[in-house]
């Protein structure tokens, strides 16, 4: 199997579905909330999820941009699983179990990338709207679980399955 080889899995596909859904959602989502949006909005938030920066609210565009662009880096990087590193040699015989590791790991990881992005949209709102006062305690510890740990997941199956 070459690297470039497509492989037949149902899940990959469905999950790979779901995320641009996912994105093309939030695209509305925020198109629909920024005329409700005061004049100043939440840019950035402290490690507490509070927010500690304010900009133009046009700048809530920034938000589905930037997980746009990481959406798309990360399929392209899917497409060439021979450029990264692995916790093994590939050999003929490992490579299609490591490549296709590789690819869920970064079908995953960029699932949980558009629901953090999804997470950081709808607290804006709400912080901007005066309805929260920050992203919540949990923002951070959540987001730093799920995207560890499923690297560390993938890469551990990576390592035992070599």
């Amino acid at each position: 199997m070459t690297a470039r080889e497509k492989f037949s899995d149902p899940i990959h596909s469905a999950v790979e579905k779901a995320g641009l859904a996912l994105l093309i959602l939030l695209w509305i989502y925020v198109g629909f909330t920024y005329m409700d949006l005061p004049e100043s909005i939440p840019v950035h938030f402290n490690g507490k999820g509070e927010p500690d920066s304010f900009a133009d609210k046009s700048m809530f565009f920034m938000l589905p941009l930037l997980a746009t662009l990481l959406f798309a880096g990360l399929n392209w990087l899917k497409q060439y699983p021979e450029y990264l590193n692995y916790p093994v040699r590939i050999t003929e015989e490992n490579a299609a179990r490591q490549y296709r590791n590789v690819r869920r790991m970064i079908l995953v990881l960029n699932t949980i990338i558009i629901l953090t992005f999804w997470a950081i949209c709808i607290g804006t709102v709400l912080v901007a709207n005066g309805e929260a006062d920050g992203l919540g305690d949990w923002f951070i510890p959540l987001f730093l679980f799920l995207s560890l740990g499923t690297t560390f997941y993938f890469l551990f199956k990576g390592y035992k399955t070599g």
